[in-house]
């Protein structure tokens, strides 16, 4: 595993912490680590997608076309 730093950006941002450094290998241990560590963020990513709200996802400023990598089952 590396540290990466991960930056969540408008809503997500504002209500789970904007600047992240964490020990992982993929978006989605990003993902699993901060919803394990913030109340609240899987229901809100849930809430967010059944209501149309869509998020992006890139790595060193390359958009991930399709996010396979955050499935968080």
């Amino acid at each position: 595993m590396s540290f990466v730093h991960v930056t969540l950006h408008g809503k997500l941002g504002k209500l789970f912490g904007r600047k992240w450094d964490l020990e992982v290998n993929t978006p989605g241990e990003a993902l699993r680590a901060i919803g394990t560590l913030k109340k609240g963020f899987f229901g809100f990513l849930e809430k967010a997608e059944n209501s149309g709200l869509g998020f992006r996802v890139a790595i060193d400023g390359r958009e991930l076309l399709i996010p396979d990598e955050l499935i968080m089952t």
